[in-house]
């Protein structure tokens, strides 16, 4: 069975409300929706968006841009990172400047969340890694680059891979970004290449980021045979407890 496929390409059809509503979705699971300005669209397949989505801006999708993701150039991502989820790892670090940084916490809080624990995480800036956290990488710790759209930014987030490689840091990598240099995924690594993604307004690209972090956490959940519904053996809920509301200044 093949993987789920990532997808991102422009949608003129959805241009004129200058929105669209993306759906990510293994095998019919809905992992959640995002809404997006702009005329960009991700879809992992397969997908269910036209369902969800308002009326008003509900259409079919236009055959992907040649020179940009085809059906065969999506296929290859993911089922490379169902590859990289199923390597041996019990660590996982998630790098990313500035607003990546949050998609990187929230890609290493669901890495930890679905696998009940059994994966340590790290998010943390390209630049910080160097300031201790570079002697935390071991030979199987799972490196995810989340790449800023800035390219003076980029040239530094390339130079700390670059150093990765040449110390050989770390086990596998996933490098998510647009035109990425070969040299910075080091042995095996694996390009997530999104077309349009820096066109996006940098919010849009941390919600692109965080899909991203989502698949991987969802295979991983399957390669260590847990259940992507329930990976925490009950100790976390799908739906949060009641709790109790505290007025200001009940310390009680």
């Amino acid at each position: 069975m093949r993987s789920p496929a990532i997808v991102i390409r422009p949608s003129a059809t959805w241009r004129r409300s200058d929105a669209v509503v993306v759906e990510a979705s293994i095998h019919g699971r809905v992992l959640g929706l995002h809404l997006l300005r702009l005329d960009a669209a991700i879809v992992i397949t397969p997908t269910e968006t036209a369902r969800h989505a308002p009326a008003a801006i509900a259409a079919p999708l236009p055959a992907p841009p040649p020179r940009r993701s085809s059906p065969a150039r999506a296929a290859r991502h993911g089922d490379a990172l169902a590859r990289v989820a199923r390597a041996p790892s019990a660590a996982a670090v998630y790098l990313g400047s500035g607003a990546a940084l949050g998609a990187a916490r929230e890609s290493a809080l669901k890495m930890l969340e679905m696998s009940g624990g059994a994966m340590r995480v790290l998010p943390e800036t390209f630049l910080g890694l160097r300031h201790g956290p570079m002697s935390w990488l071991d030979d199987d710790c799972l490196t995810v680059a989340y790449l800023s759209g800035e390219p003076s930014v980029r040239g530094y987030e390339y130079d700390l891979l670059r150093e990765l490689n040449r110390k050989a840091l770390g086990g596998a990598r996933v490098v998510v970004g647009e035109s990425i240099p070969g040299d910075v995924l080091g042995p095996g690594g694996v390009a997530v290449e999104l077309p349009g993604l820096y066109a996006l307004e940098e919010a849009q690209q941390q919600m692109i980021h965080a899909v991203v972090g989502q698949l991987l956490a969802f295979f991983r959940c399957l390669a260590l045979e847990q259940r992507p519904d329930a990976p925490s053996q009950g100790v976390l809920t799908r739906v949060v407890e009641s709790f109790a509301i505290h007025a200001a200044g009940d310390g009680a």
